[in-house]
């Protein structure tokens, strides 16, 4: 199955350099869709038509942002100056806590496949 999903410029880069192998979301109704196997493509925000294409290698999940941040290597979800609370607290950001309760978070673990 392909699968549609856009970035910030700054995490679409960490992807495309082969840093960032962990893409962290809710898992919402949209995630729970994702499979071992399939395909991601990521659109740069700032640029629509910039993508880049990811296989999906591993799911793994989690009740909350912190015990994803408490378990992953920061460095490979592109948090590596930053420290577990902070993490937690850039993705309050972008999710609130009652969505973080209701779905719980996956870290997607992806491989590169095919950048523009």
């Amino acid at each position: 199955m392909l699968h549609e999903m856009k970035l910030r410029k700054i995490y679409f880069e960490k992807i495309k350099s082969g840093e960032k192998i962990y893409e962290i979301r809710l898992n919402d109704e949209k995630r729970k869709l994702i499979q071992i196997g399939d395909v991601i493509t990521f659109k740069n925000e700032q640029n629509l038509s910039e993508i880049i294409q990811t296989k999906v290698l591993d799911l793994i999940y989690f009740k909350s942002f912190k015990e994803m941040a408490e378990t992953l290597p920061l460095s490979k979800i592109s948090f590596e100056n930053s420290s577990k609370d902070e993490v937690e607290q850039v993705y309050h950001t972008f999710y609130s806590a009652k969505d973080e309760n209701k779905y719980g978070v996956v870290a997607i673990k992806i491989e590169l496949i095919n950048k523009n």
